[in-house]
């Protein structure tokens, strides 16, 4: 498997573990099971769920069952040295969850990342009681993991594959994890107010910072005109245009077909210019996401659609 990648390496590490019934009766009973299962997990995630980028997914996995206080800190810390920003972890049979979870996510880091608890109900005995469980008691202290529940196909009383239900779950499930894992310390390039002075407009600074780790850094429009006007992006811009009339065959006409109410051919070629800009600033950033006002109300912010007439 493609593991944890270099310092430039955006994706984010995908941490895959599995919890047991640490009495000694119960794991001569439940090991064999619990170790395939976790890694079925693991090579599903290796396999099905690249990266945004096409690369595989970076995946750790746990070097050994989470069974008791010890193990559970021993795994933690192994996925804290590896960078995890993303927690899998299969229940496939009861067990503890008092004693496992705290201490496998606090040894993590310090503060929340994205975690879900995958179970079935094919087992002797149901992983889905500890998942209902470790979450509840995870929620109790402020920390909000998903559950995903499905069916495991079984062959000779012993997992073969995840059902195809389960399967889309999982993938769903990491591409939003995986997503706000890779947003999370970055910033959010903010272009111009917001729309007509309306709150529903407004970039949310603290919230995105709590929930998503996500910075906002306040871009004047100004900006984007001043670099506009360097004829840096001329050219560019052309080729980007050229690409839209290809796209859109005889929707784009040189002058509106309808009054005023939609740009003309040489308002798109400035459109053109500013998102190649705004790419440009975002990329200087190493913003991940930004946006910029869409309608304007007053002269000190320049929307898209009205910017070459403002200017």
């Amino acid at each position: 498997m493609d593991c944890c990648g270099g310092e430039r390496d955006r994706r984010p590490v995908i941490g895959v573990s599995a919890v047991i019934d640490g009495r000694e009766a119960a794991m001569k009973r439940q090991k064999g099971r619990v170790e395939r299962v976790a890694r079925m997990l693991a090579e599903f995630v290796d396999g099905e769920c690249p990266h945004v980028d096409g690369r595989p997914a970076a995946v750790c996995v746990a070097d050994e069952l989470v069974r008791d206080a010890a193990s559970a800190q021993r795994v933690g810390r192994q996925f804290r040295r590896a960078g995890v920003q993303v927690l899998l972890c299969y229940d496939d049979v009861w067990a503890y969850p008092g004693e496992l979870e705290g201490l496998l996510l606090q040894n993590i880091g310090m503060g929340q990342i994205p975690a879900a608890h995958v179970s079935g109900n094919s087992a002797a005995w149901p992983g889905v009681v500890y998942a209902c469980a470790a979450t509840g008691m995870l929620a109790q202290w402020g920390y909000f993991a998903h559950r995903i529940v499905g069916d495991v196909v079984e062959k000779d009383e012993m997992p073969a594959a995840f059902s195809a239900g389960l399967k889309a779950d999982l993938s769903d499930w990491l591409a939003a994890a995986t997503t706000v894992a890779d947003m999370w310390g970055t910033p959010y390039a903010s272009f111009g107010g917001h729309s007509m002075n309306m709150e529903t407009g407004l970039a949310h600074v603290i919230p995105a910072r709590r929930y998503f780790g996500v910075n906002t850094v306040h871009i004047d429009m100004m900006e984007i005109r001043g670099r506009i006007g360097t004829g840096h992006y001329d050219h560019e811009s052309l080729e980007l245009l050229s690409w839209l009339e290809r796209m859109m065959p005889g929707r784009i006409h040189e002058k509106s077909v309808h009054g005023d109410r939609e740009p003309t051919r040489e308002h798109l070629e400035y459109q053109c210019k500013m998102y190649l800009v705004m790419k440009e600033i975002m990329a200087e950033l190493g913003a991940t996401v930004g946006g910029s006002r869409g309608s304007g109300s007053g002269p000190t912010t320049c929307p898209p659609a009205t910017c070459r007439r403002r200017f």
